[in-house]
């Protein structure tokens, strides 16, 4: 079972990517929700955009380590 927090966004994002069809996107949102959610400036939109950039889990983690990266 799901965080409700993350079932929450999951519900939102749905949206989202069901209009740009993207591959694979529920699992990397989850994976990249359980190894950042609660940061700070961490917020869906980010994860949304950091996806669709094409970054893998790991960039999305280095890019998300250092907030003057996101700038």
């Amino acid at each position: 079972m799901l965080p409700s927090t993350l079932e929450t966004e999951l519900t939102q994002v749905q949206q989202h990517f069901a209009r740009t069809a993207s591959p694979g996107w529920q699992e990397l949102y989850q994976a990249a929700y359980s190894t950042l959610g609660g940061r700070s400036g961490v917020t869906p939109d980010l994860i949304i955009g950091l996806i669709e950039s094409g970054l893998q889990l790991d960039q999305i983690a280095e890019a998300t380590a250092d907030p003057a990266k996101l700038g």
